[in-house]
């Protein structure tokens, strides 16, 4: 019996296809006695209406059928997604150069030929399985180091961003609050995966790195900047996009950002033709989605966010802007519900996985955190920070996550 290494009673299932009975049942008592599960066929048409379900690991098929022969009947399967990875060994009676070679172009891996010879079948059948246990163990591993990639990279940007909060805690308080929104309204905004959309998010800001310090504390404290200062900071999302496509994979990343302060009517950064639809679709949800946490960060409300956003309603794509009302107003009408489930509780009571009821500020005034945002490590650690140097003001209202 031959059997996957890691699962020692799997069978493997093989699928007979013959229009002669006697071959059937030289094939049967040949393989049933290695431990193969059989399934049989008569014809190439019986053999294709049964295989999406039955999805064997191995086909045997005689070339010499009835109806559509067994090329043909190879040539269908390998058109058929679910099954145009099964190997396929002919059984034929003919040795000629050109039937070979019809062969293996139909889409075969190998032949027997008759009469059959019981050690030759078994040899041949073997190696194939074994062929096919190796094509899954690379795919199971395949899969795992690109699961294992994937984890890193978006550990390690994890990291790297919130290393940022030192840089301007507000920006980063802004960027969580983009990533937490754009999971829980991405889908119903018709981004079911969110993950790179999320990676854009973080990184929104990261060209301010490029600003000389006495620029970013202008711009921080809203004071009034020369011309070239201004320039600089238009210039921002160019220099983000610069430094994350040097990352392999954040390409489309990189562009997200370069176009997020561009309008729907083609009014902002980058200053080209490019308006509407033609702008990346990444871009148009981020623009309409950072615009809409700064709003609510002042305004308090995502309601009073979403009208504001209505009277320059030409900057956002009118699908997306739709959809997010939507959102906005579904979650207002679930607000006084999570209103009963809000507490308040000193710092020492804070942990993780609890979501901010209202803002956090220190005793300067400073905002900290903002409602909704689910308190991290990171969080904690910058809080504490405050605590220990400044103050922050309690008790902090709080809800379950």
């Amino acid at each position: 019996m031959v059997t996957d290494p890691e699962s020692k009673d799997q069978a493997w299932t093989v699928l007979l296809v013959d229009d002669q009975p006697d071959n059937l049942a030289v094939l049967r008592g040949t393989l049933e006695r290695e431990g193969y599960q059989l399934a049989f066929a008569s014809t190439g048409e019986d053999a294709l209406a049964i295989l999406p379900e039955l999805k064997p690991n191995l086909v045997l098929l005689d070339v010499m059928m009835p109806g559509i022969d067994g090329f043909e009947t190879c040539r269908q399967m390998k058109q058929m997604p679910a099954c145009r990875d099964i190997p396929v060994i002919f059984v034929t009676a003919r040795r000629e150069t050109y039937d070979l070679i019809e062969g293996f172009s139909a889409g075969g891996v190998d032949y027997i030929t008759k009469p059959f010879q019981q050690e030759e079948v078994c040899a041949r059948v073997r190696c194939q399985i074994e062929l096919v246990i190796l094509r899954q163990s690379l795919q199971e591993q395949y899969s795992h180091t690109q699961e294992l990639l994937s984890q890193t990279l978006t550990g390690s940007l994890q990291i790297f961003h919130e290393v940022l909060a030192g840089f301007d805690h507000n920006l980063f308080n802004q960027a969580a609050r983009l990533c937490q929104l754009l999971k829980e309204c991405g889908p119903a905004l018709g981004f079911p995966n969110t993950s790179q959309l999320e990676i854009a998010a973080m990184f929104l800001p990261i060209g301010l790195v490029s600003l000389p310090p006495a620029t970013m504390t202008r711009y921080r404290e809203g004071e009034s900047l020369s011309a070239a200062e201004q320039a600089m900071i238009q210039r921002v999302p160019q220099a983000g996009a610069k430094l994350l496509e040097k990352i392999p994979h954040l390409r489309k990343v990189s562009e997200m950002v370069l176009y997020h302060q561009k309008g729907f009517d083609g009014s902002g950064f980058p200053e080209n033709s490019l308006s509407g639809e033609a702008i990346p679709l990444g871009a148009r949800a981020l623009k309409l989605l950072s615009d809409f946490v700064k709003e609510e960060g002042t305004a308090q409300s995502g309601l009073r966010a979403i009208t504001r956003l209505r009277q320059r309603s030409r900057l956002y794509d009118p699908y997306l802007m739709e959809k997010l009302e939507d959102y906005v107003f579904k979650k207002e009408e679930e607000y006084d519900a999570m209103v009963q489930s809000e507490k308040a509780v000193s710092f020492q009571e804070l942990r993780t996985g609890l979501v901010l009821a209202d803002r956090i500020e220190n005793k300067e005034g400073v905002v900290l955190l903002n409602p909704g945002q689910m308190i991290t490590d990171m969080h904690l650690l910058l809080l504490r920070n405050h605590k220990e140097f400044v103050g922050i003001r309690e008790p902090i209202r709080v809800r379950e996550g």
